[in-house]
């Protein structure tokens, strides 16, 4: 639910800010690995749209001994796939069986780099505000070292504050998008082996 609340406050509130520059929103149908399809001439760019990731109802930190408390949260970029469980109830004091079902998501695999083009974090569990996104290009993002470093690091560090790789302006990543900007956040996170376990 909370996904979809984001997608919607994206599509709605964010994506207009970006038609006088030339932008269009493209409707997609069927299963793909980005959530909105933006185009300008030629030009196509897929978004993909995540919630920064809670961890018993709190934002997660990024390798908080290692950078200044609060700087960094986690994102976690997988891939979801969302169904319904059933469930087989018998009424008390009859033979009567009902059946509900629930929603529910199940996480995949990781994205790989091409999948996606940029990515937006929505910042509504640190901020309170469903408008507050981040976002970077997806070539910036982490690569996994093991097995593959072609697939993308599922947690990655998002950054509260908008910085030279995490904008709060859709615009201005579109711009480092279409200039082919190269960039990636936090590189040298990949050595830090130690810290690993104060993030897991």
């Amino acid at each position: 639910m909370r996904g979809i609340i984001a997608e919607a406050v994206f599509v709605n509130d964010v994506i207009p800010g970006i038609v006088e520059s030339g932008w269009q929103h493209i409707k997609i149908e069927g299963d793909h690995p980005y959530d909105v399809l933006l185009r300008k001439g030629a030009l196509s760019v897929r978004i993909q749209i995540k919630l920064q990731r809670l961890e018993k109802g709190v934002p997660k930190l990024y390798y908080p001994r290692h950078y200044k408390v609060g700087s960094l949260h986690v994102v976690e970029v997988q891939k979801t796939r969302t169904g319904e469980r059933a469930t087989t109830t018998t009424l008390p004091g009859t033979d009567t069986k009902i059946v509900t079902t629930e929603p529910v998501t199940v996480k995949t695999r990781p994205y790989s780099f091409g999948d996606f083009d940029i990515l937006a974090v929505n910042m509504h569990p640190s901020s309170g505000d469903w408008k507050n996104f981040r976002y970077t290009l997806s070539s910036w993002l982490l690569p996994r070292r093991d097995p593959d470093p072609a697939l993308i690091e599922i947690f990655q560090p998002v950054s509260v504050l908008p910085d030279e790789v995490w904008t709060d302006n859709l615009a201005v990543c579109l711009k480092w998008f279409e200039a082919g900007k190269k960039n990636r956040i936090l590189a040298e996170v990949l050595h830090q082996k130690k810290a690993k376990k104060d993030f897991l």
